[in-house]
């Protein structure tokens, strides 16, 4: 999982709007200790017997902010998130503002979904209109307003699920907010990917891999050894 993650991290290093994941490692003893004592609580101290990995939890900081000058490719400066409507008809949340006008004129991702202005689509009337979307999100086509996209602030981010496609869903556990964020219109987030930072963590999981891998071959060996030893009348 670590080499995984490290991986499709580096894979969208380029994807706009794109939030790196991490991995955390616990000790599993330490996790059925906090488990059986402490069900809310995290308990201090460790207790080496083997790792688990409980998470790999989504770095939600912000990309740093790159000039294109396409009208359709609109930044969040500041906190919030776009709010999008999957062909299946579901709400979804991303930072990804590469925008494309879709066959009915409407404002979408690239993977096709909806981007949505207070829960409806936004239809430009005409792919020749001039687009202007000010930083409050009011969209304008031909100096007339057509639509404002929705920024949603989501006050825990830990509980949104992870859906793919650049895209996250709301969970039972999520709080929706105000934000402050405004949009700036002919910018793109880029990743908050560290390629070099990744490389290392790719290199990290490898050796980390081997060195397991090099002391289960050792305990099956002592095991095996021992077996024969206790067979010995």
């Amino acid at each position: 999982m670590y080499t995984d993650t490290a991986a499709n991290n580096l894979a969208n290093v380029n994807t706009a709007g794109f939030k790196r994941s991490n991995v955390q490692f616990m000790p599993f003893a330490e996790v059925m200790i906090n488990r059986l004592h402490h069900d809310d609580q995290q308990g201090v101290g460790a207790y080496a017997s083997g790792t688990v990995v409980p998470g790999t939890p989504v770095d939600h900081r912000q990309g740093a902010m790159v000039a294109t000058g396409n009208v359709l490719d609109v930044a969040i400066s500041g906190d919030g998130f776009y709010q999008i409507q999957t062909d299946e008809g579901q709400t979804g949340y991303t930072r990804n503002g590469t925008f494309t006008l879709n066959a009915l004129n409407q404002l979408s991702t690239h993977d096709g979904h909806l981007l949505l202005a207070n829960g409806e689509p936004i239809t430009i009337p005409s792919r020749s209109a001039k687009i202007e979307i000010k930083p409050n999100g009011t969209v304008y086509a031909d100096a007339q307003p057509v639509g404002q996209i929705t920024l949603v602030g989501i006050e825990d981010k830990a509980t949104l699920l992870p859906a793919g496609e650049n895209m996250f869903f709301a969970t039972e556990d999520t709080t929706f907010t105000s934000v402050d964020g405004v949009l700036q219109q002919g910018y793109i987030e880029r990743s908050n990917v560290n390629v070099i930072e990744e490389l290392i963590n790719n290199i990290k999981g490898q050796r980390m891999y081997e060195s397991l891998k090099t002391s289960i071959t050792t305990q099956d060996q002592t095991l095996a050894k021992a077996m024969e030893m206790g067979q010995v009348r």
